[in-house]
């Protein structure tokens, strides 16, 4: 729905999907997991949309990480 907006990108967290259950599991590990995957994506800001567990994870990004969130424009 936003790919002729922006790029957009989507992965299976850690023991999620087609992503082993390996290494240690935590809310701080799920958001070093999607900062090291933005990096290598070489996304320099983003929007972030989550569901369910997802949102914990985005609002957690948002307080550590927001340098790389882009600012929303006014409506």
């Amino acid at each position: 729905m936003v790919a002729d907006l922006a790029p957009a990108y989507r992965y299976d967290q850690r023991g999620t999907g087609q992503s082993p259950w390996e290494g240690r599991h935590s809310l701080t590990r799920h958001v070093d997991d999607l900062a090291e995957l933005l990096d290598a994506w070489d996304v320099p800001k983003a929007v972030l949309i989550g569901h369910f567990y997802g949102t914990d994870l985005a609002s957690r990004f948002c307080m550590t990480h927001p340098n790389l969130l882009r600012p929303q424009r006014p409506s």
